[in-house]
């Protein structure tokens, strides 16, 4: 191995097809954000430089591919890997040996001829946090919410905000991290306010304390994970937004009216012409990454504290590679023009005030002392950790239960300060699997999901047909009773209903099919045909009552002698529905079966195993596929180190050969024995439990293919 990897170039060239080959593995159609949303960011630069080129030459962009692939902060991105041989190794020499995880850059950043200022940042709720927090079970419950935010606060920095934060170990002497306090206290003060607080209790001063001392342990954190990569005594400066002074001294409303005119006629219908910058704070972020003069306002207030930066030439934001983007909506209106729905996106401030910058740079990227250099930020099972909710599922949907809200808060899945004894025991268990038991565990969890799915489609066929045959039964009787005036009711015995509309609410539920009846059958031929049935559904819509009266329920329709010959078709329609579903819900019945036997077999195969040691959640560690292995997904942040990037090639070579699965399990559990113990103390190191350097020789070569 080593005798390839004769230059720094080379490493990087392998680890990062090491890298990309791991997140590409088995994928159908990785090359835009569908099934992995890392995988897509390994291959999203030359669809984002084409839509580029078209939008550059007047043209409209169209394809969804080039649309999902943009990045409204790089419009011109590069992959590091297509650097030749001596730019590359400039690159890496110039940035550190962190630049193992950086996978895209800016266009200007293809020559050698500057001096980068590295900088980054970190949000103190990452983007799981703040789409947690927005969901319904906390919204509509600010105490809750309340206590899940001072939760997160708390157990922060997360490792996440440790790995997202920046490159770290420039050879440039200085680095900036940016202090972003403000503006993040106004919103940790409005998620934190409940109903009964005092001013004393909760006011803004508070969580304006509580978020600088999140940015004193990020920055701490930071300067240790740097101080581990370079080795160097790199000094990480640090800069409040505050301190910037960007909208006391007009920067941003210069920037406004610059980025203003540089809109086409048909968006400046929707920006004002003059400036609101208490209504977009956002801009204070968004000047830190493309902002025209950022480099010489970092400069200026840096000579303040005594620190001259003048050698430095380039303000290079350092950033997760996911969020060199916008999202699609934004990409599309600027690579595709407005359509008719944006039109209530574009009249909110914030909105059209995105859209005008990311247009604006995108023209003026090249006239500005700005790059970027985009990076993969820590993931499991394909997901983007500081962006996935659910780290288990890899969804991002609402908790239904207080009880699954704080099951996925405190999973050991998450790496906080608060949990990294549970998040190493969890790792320990990699080294410790069971071939047998995890082929039947697979097994088994892959049958009981199947059988599952099954119970609740026959479930929902069974209340479907339930509530269609009352139906059918209650218009039948209508239809054959003589009716003497032009509304009839009939009562029925609510035990008759009880079991198809249980925990539901009656009437409510009769309406609803009743209602429905037109939807569903009123195109029908045989009903269409019937010349009083327009008649009818218009009177069942407006005379239709249901009443409950204790375990009675009465119901009054609209009813003619005219109408029997129709209520018989639509019970007749009714009812072959039913015999549809009942046949439906047999076959369905038949594969259940079928599959409850081979469950029952597959445990009767392993009768002589001790279940209480498998694991059958759905946290349970997984060797294979590689981006399942939260030790894989730990190696590629840290491969820095040469052991740890060594294993990550090795581990890559074991996954894509064709071994048999017991010894490919075998050899990758040697590797990560090998580099499980310095990945720890790397953690530890960075999230501050110990206050002890590296040890000597720490860095030394050791690893030994397996």
């Amino acid at each position: 191995m080593n005798n390839k990897l004769k230059t720094p170039a080379n490493r990087y060239i392998a680890v990062n097809n090491a890298i990309r080959a791991v997140y590409n593995f088995d994928q159908k159609d990785p090359s835009v954000f569908g099934t992995s949303r890392v995988a897509s960011l390994f291959n999203a630069a030359q669809y984002a430089r084409a839509a580029y080129d078209l939008r550059s030459s007047g043209k409209i962009v169209s394809t969804p591919k080039l649309i999902e692939s943009y990045f409204s902060d790089v419009p011109k991105p590069f992959f590091l890997f297509e650097l030749d041989e001596s730019k590359l190794s400039h690159f890496i020499k110039l940035y550190g040996p962190d630049t193992m995880r950086a996978n895209i850059i800016s266009a200007n950043l293809t020559e050698n001829d500057y001096w980068p200022l590295v900088t980054g940042g970190a949000c103190i709720l990452e983007t799981w946090g703040t789409r947690l927090l927005d969901k319904p079970i906390l919204k509509n419950n600010p105490g809750l919410r309340r206590e899940v935010l001072l939760f997160l606060l708390q157990n922060a920095p997360y490792y996440s905000h440790v790995t997202g934060t920046m490159i770290a170990g420039s050879t440039a002497e200085y680095s900036l991290m940016y202090d972003e306090t403000f503006p993040w206290f106004l919103t940790v003060y409005d998620l934190g306010k409940k109903p009964g607080l005092t001013q004393k209790e909760w006011n803004v001063g508070i969580a304006e304390e509580m978020c600088k001392e999140f940015y004193d342990e990020i920055y701490a954190a930071t300067q240790r994970r740097a101080t581990m990569v370079s080795g160097n005594g790199l000094k990480i400066l640090r800069l409040p937004f505050a301190d910037l002074r960007l909208e006391k001294e007009g920067h941003l409303q210069s920037w406004f009216l610059e980025y203003r005119a540089n809109l086409p006629p048909e968006f400046k219908e929707f920006l004002p012409k003059n400036y609101h910058g208490d209504s977009f704070l956002g801009a204070h972020v968004r000047y830190t990454y493309v902002g025209p003069q950022i480099l010489n306002i970092v400069k200026k207030r840096i000579a303040a504290i005594g620190v001259d930066l003048n050698k430095f030439d380039l303000h290079v934001r350092t950033k997760q590679d996911d969020h060199l983007t916008e999202g699609k909506r934004i990409n599309r209106i600027l690579l595709k023009g407005i359509r008719g729905e944006d039109t209530g996106f574009l009249e909110k401030y914030s909105n059209i005030c995105d859209v005008a910058i990311y247009n604006w740079h995108m023209h003026n990227w090249h006239k500005t002392q700005n790059g970027f250099i985009g990076f993969t930020d820590l993931s499991f099972k394909g997901n983007i950790v500081h962006d996935t909710i659910n780290l288990a599922t890899g969804h991002n949907s609402d908790p239904k239960h207080e009880e699954d809200l704080w099951d996925l808060l405190n999973s050991p899945l998450r790496l906080h300060k608060g949990n990294i004894d549970q998040h190493f025991e969890y790792l320990d268990k990699y080294l410790k699997p069971v071939y047998i038991y995890e082929e039947i565990a697979s097994q088994i969890i892959g049958l009981e999901k199947r059988i599952q799915k099954l119970e609740m489609k026959i479930d929902t066929i069974f209340v479907h047909a339930q509530g269609r045959g009352i139906i059918r039964d209650i218009l039948e009787e209508f239809a054959f009773e003589n009716c003497n005036g032009s509304k009839k009711t009939i009562a029925i015995h609510s035990s008759i209903i009880a079991e198809a509309f249980k925990n539901k609410k009656v009437s409510a539920e009769l309406k609803n099919h009743f209602h429905k009846l037109e939807k569903r059958y009123g195109k029908r031929s045989q009903v269409a045909k019937v010349s009083c049935s327009f008649e009818f559904f218009k009177r069942l819509s407006n005379e239709l009552t249901i009443e409950v009266d204790g375990e009675i329920i009465r119901i009054s329709l609209p009813m003619e002698d005219k109408y029997s010959g129709l209520l018989k078709i639509l019970a007749n329609e009714l009812n072959n529905e039913v015999i549809e579903y009942e046949h439906q819900a047999n076959a369905e019945k038949i594969a259940l079966t079928q599959l409850q036997k081979e469950d029952e077999q597959i445990i009767k195969h392993g009768h002589d195993i001790s279940f209480h040691d498998i694991d059958l959640s759905n946290t349970k560690p997984t060797l294979f596929p590689l981006r399942d292995n939260m030790v894989f997904g730990h190696a590629v942040q840290l491969s820095f180190d040469s052991n740890i990037s060594d294993f990550i090639m090795d581990a890559q070579k074991i996954e894509d050969s064709n071994s048999s699965l017991e010894k490919k399990r075998r050899q990758l559990i040697q590797a990560m024995q090998q580099v499980l113990p310095i990945i720890k103390t790397y953690i530890r190191i960075m999230m501050g439990i110990t206050n002890q350097p590296l040890p000597l020789n720490f860095n030394k070569k050791t690893y030994q293919p397996t």
